[in-house]
């Protein structure tokens, strides 16, 4: 019985994303120093032209849409930058128009060489003067340095099972600890630049399903369950993991 529990958690244990559809459209209350985090590239922009990439029609799927950058926060040096995006949301996209201005978050795609968006916003002249303003705090390196996360529970964990789920990050020999509140949130903030090991250990045997791809993780089966990921953070960073808690059953 005990060997199959193992198997199947190990089979069930990290199930993935692919980069172009992983979008923080599927987790919840992202803090938004944590997009600016994962974005190669953020900017403001004019939009200049639009191509289809793969249709000639309006609802082609994916757009290459061409921006004269007219504010830098992060990776868009040139005065042009040019990315794919699709016309729905849920699928990572923009819907822009032509000569609109947005602020665009994009994710660098290794594989094809292209930038590809994952979040961004129409400019309001008028109400994005604090929005203005947060970036230019996190291009400048100025935000709070954070670590932080949700567990939710799917499958046959219908409820909250967060009680003694401890929490515990490392950095150069340096520990801090914490237990994930009622809600299955935890934090650490006010963190020193750094590589840290964030350790979360189970007092019930427990899968996980992670829905950001970049994660570098370890795990150690069994009753307790520990899992681990790595972190590495830049001054003005901040992380955040979303992650729903499966429960493995035996056949």
């Amino acid at each position: 019985m005990k060997i199959k529990l193992i198997l199947l958690l190990l089979s069930a244990l990290f199930i993935f994303t692919d980069v172009s559809s992983a979008c923080t459209y599927w987790e919840q209350d992202v803090p938004m120093c944590a997009h600016f985090t994962r974005a190669d590239a953020v900017f403001m922009g004019k939009v200049t032209k639009i191509e289809h990439k793969f249709s000639g029609n309006e609802d082609g799927f994916w757009r290459r849409v061409h921006f004269k950058v007219q504010q830098n926060f992060k990776g868009a040096d040139s005065p042009t930058f040019t990315l794919l995006t699709s016309p729905w949301e849920a699928a990572c996209g923009l819907h822009v128009k032509k000569d609109q201005t947005w602020f665009v978050y994009a994710k660098f795609d290794d594989e094809d060489k292209v930038y590809r968006s994952f979040n961004g916003s129409k400019f309001d002249g008028k109400e994005d003067k604090d929005y203005l303003n947060f970036l230019k705090t996190a291009s400048e390196g100025r935000l709070d340095t954070s670590i932080s996360g949700q567990l939710i529970p799917a499958g046959s964990y219908t409820t909250n099972r967060y009680s003694g789920i401890e929490v515990t990050i490392e950095e150069n020999g340096s520990q801090q600890t914490t237990l994930a509140n009622d809600e299955g949130k935890f934090k650490f903030s006010s963190l020193k630049a750094g590589n840290y090991k964030v350790r979360l250990n189970f007092p019930y045997l427990a899968g996980v399903v992670w829905y950001y791809t970049e994660t570098k993780y370890i795990n150690q089966s069994g009753t307790p369950t520990l899992f681990g990921y790595e972190v590495k953070l830049k001054q003005g960073e901040c992380d955040y993991k979303f992650m729903e808690v499966i429960k493995p059953t035996a056949k």
